[in-house]
């Protein structure tokens, strides 16, 4: 499959924690969505990797709210490591 800018992306649903799920359908025709592929988590610093990459987007996460866009991050970590890598960040 080959997707062109102004294209619908394929459904997809990620486990988010134990017992909750993001489906990519659940945002169609609602909002704008930034897929944000990031390595594992606990790579990198503060400045760089994955903790600075989220970093940035958390800055600026009201103008991306004012422009309607929400923001999934998605890890290849299990359920558990994204979680303590949340607590670790104060999320």
């Amino acid at each position: 499959m080959s997707l062109v800018v102004g294209d619908k992306a394929p459904d997809f649903t990620l486990p988010r924690s134990t017992f909750k799920s993001y489906a990519l359908a659940s945002y169609r025709d609602r909002e704008h969505v930034i897929v944000a592929f990031l390595a594992l988590a606990f790579t990198g610093g503060s400045d760089y990797g994955v903790e600075g990459t989220l970093r940035s987007l958390e800055r600026d996460f009201d103008r991306f709210r004012d422009l309607d866009t929400s923001i999934l991050a998605i890890t290849g970590d299990s359920i558990f490591a994204n979680e303590a890598f949340s607590r670790a960040l104060g999320g």
